[in-house]
């Protein structure tokens, strides 16, 4: 069994819209809109998926954005998916992937990136693939450093493209020596109970390094962002051999380095 990690936006309900000229009162709406239109005028989403070779028995999961539109688009998708023979789809609603900046880059690109680690953590025989085709772009853009750090396939389509953009595993390493020199300090500025002695041991790593800190301000502890949780999880894995990735359309690759 494969996985198809979906990143979710509302398309559904944008195309719904502009053929209705009103929005969906439901998802029952919006199934009846993708069983008139089919796969490919449906959605993003659903285009995306049908252009991947996979099966009915691949995990097919969404990830969307907290609102009432996304998960009404994520029910929608999910229910046509099971009636049509699929046997494991899924979606969630990310907390923080909302319209508001600073919760926004907080909360939520971070909640995204543990969800995105997460699912990578599953034993899936035929791998794990990203189509980052719905959401906010931030969503897709995070989303796809995921793909890059963890050398997983990563797939879009635009709005009018008829093929997929495919990102495949990059067959180089990424350079860990700056992260490793200053692990220390890193750590003792994320393990720190004293704002002042925290402060200060992030005010000691290079400039390239603090981009994975939040420093929310005096008196306040450090917070990892979502690149550092990505950085440091991909370093941690990068000593872990063969987990598999999606076999789709090229030889296997490899997590980590």
């Amino acid at each position: 069994m494969g996985c198809f990690l979906i990143s979710g936006g509302i398309s559904l309900r944008t195309n719904y819209l502009k053929a209705r000229g009103a929005p969906p009162e439901g998802s029952g709406d919006l199934l009846e809109y993708i069983r008139e239109q089919g796969w490919v005028n449906a959605c993003a989403e659903l285009n995306s998926l049908h252009r991947l070779r996979h099966r009915k028995s691949d995990h097919v999961h969404f990830f969307t954005s907290e609102s009432a539109e996304g998960r009404m688009c994520m029910e929608a998708l999910q229910e046509y998916l099971l009636a049509e023979g699929y046997t494991m789809v899924t979606f969630d609603a990310i907390t923080g992937l909302v319209g508001q900046a600073e919760t926004f880059q907080r909360v939520g690109l971070l909640r995204l990136v543990e969800h995105l680690l997460g699912y990578l953590d599953e034993s899936v025989s035929g791998g794990v693939a990203i189509v980052a085709t719905g959401g906010y772009k931030a969503q897709i853009a995070y989303s796809t450093v995921v793909g890059i750090l963890f050398r997983v396939p990563v797939y879009y389509i635009y709005e009018d493209f008829t093929s997929l953009i495919e990102l495949p595993p990059l067959p180089v390493g990424f350079d860990y020596s700056l992260l490793d020199d200053h692990r220390e300090t890193l750590r003792e500025a994320l393990d720190s109970l004293d704002p002042a002695a925290a402060a200060r041991a992030a005010g000691r790593l290079p400039a390239e390094l603090r981009v994975l800190l939040r420093l929310p301000g005096k008196g306040k502890l450090p917070e990892l962002t979502a690149l550092g949780k990505v950085l440091l999880e991909s370093r941690a894995r990068s000593r872990v051999p063969e987990l598999p990735v999606a076999n789709l359309q090229s030889p296997p690759t490899l997590f980590g380095v």
